[in-house]
């Protein structure tokens, strides 16, 4: 996927929408609900209705609206939701033939000020929608998803902050700026795919994403960005960015894999170039039940990553698939 996607989902909004306003709307009750810094869910056998249309943003959680909308907005462990500032979470979300998705993007003038490392925690009632894979351009390690079909899902988000590089419209291997950023999308695959990638949350500041894809037993995971950095801003003149991966034991299921057999060398991690392979540093640590993949040094410009099974996966030839997103427009140089 695209997430540059993100950028413009937010400038749709903002150019209809105050900073404030969305965050303000139903003011009266969200007053009432935020007593004691928690907002009340609806009643266990309220069914969610169904996923509101595309391009409009899911409000603050209300007695009104428990569903499709923002629970949590945290900084610095500070409830946000009544006064973000000059920062706010924009978040929208679609049904599509495959399930649907989820938009989540944190906007304002003042990003880099308000938020730079600073610990960012963005709860989003999801209603219908169950958040099954994600990517986002942000620092993350785990998500939490909650609830079930019947009384609606929420996704819990911890992140913070990330710089990425953006790329010369005449020179894609040419990086002209680094901005912050802090966006994402959730899938649900259910209809269209049967949820193959269920519990892989991805996040990089790679300008585009494509996978994972489900080939010859393994995932694959192609990065897109620029190669070189803007001038004067890297050593080395290169572009460098990170890339982490939470799988949680379903997502390790499809591996023939369990999280101990995972961490003791049997989950490979490998890079590859123009169909060569190059050197790549990686480490995994047992994260919130799941695996945590941590590259923290990644060069570009179209990296394609493999996750595999090192003995070989009984999934071998099932040909299940992840979601396509767009193709970056790097040329694969190392």
């Amino acid at each position: 996927m695209d997430v540059t996607g993100f950028d413009s989902f937010t400038q749709a909004f903002g150019s209809h929408i105050s900073r404030r306003g969305a965050l303000r709307t139903g003011s009266g009750v969200l007053a009432g609900l935020l007593a004691g810094g928690t907002l009340e869910r609806r009643t266990a056998h309220a069914a969610p209705v169904p996923v509101p249309p595309p391009g409009v943003e899911w409000p603050v959680c209300s007695a009104e609206r428990p569903d499709y909308c923002i629970s949590r907005f945290e900084v610095d462990g500070i409830d946000r939701l009544a006064d973000p500032l000059d920062v706010r979470p924009f978040v929208g979300g679609q049904s599509t033939w495959f399930g649907g998705s989820v938009d989540w993007n944190l906007f304002g003038n003042r990003i880099s000020a308000a938020l730079t490392d600073k610990d960012i925690v963005l709860g989003i009632r999801t209603g219908r929608l169950k958040p099954s894979m994600g990517i986002a351009a942000a620092h993350g390690t785990t998500v939490t998803v909650s609830g079930d079909d019947a009384t609606g899902w929420e996704v819990t988000i911890p992140a913070r902050v990330m710089r990425r590089a953006v790329p010369d419209p005449a020179n894609h291997e040419q990086a002209v700026a680094i901005y912050p950023t802090c966006n994402g999308r959730f899938f649900d695959y259910r209809q269209g795919y049967g949820n193959p990638n269920d519990g892989m949350f991805m996040w990089t500041d790679a300008f585009a994403v494509d996978g994972p894809f489900w080939r010859d037993g393994g995932w694959d995971i192609r990065l897109s960005a620029p190669h070189f950095a803007p001038p004067d801003t890297s050593p080395d003149g290169l572009n460098h960015g990170s890339y982490a991966c939470w799988m949680t034991p379903q997502a390790l299921q499809m591996l023939d894999l369990t999280v101990p057999q995972a961490l003791a060398g049997q989950l490979t991690i490998t890079r590859t170039d123009n169909g060569v392979l190059t050197p790549i540093a990686t480490s995994l640590t047992e994260r919130a039940g799941g695996v945590l993949i941590d590259i923290p040094d990644l060069t570009y410009s179209s990296p394609t990553l493999r996750f595999a099974n090192a003995n070989g996966s009984k999934n071998q030839t099932k040909r299940k698939k992840g979601k396509k997103g767009k193709k970056g427009k790097g040329k694969g140089r190392k």
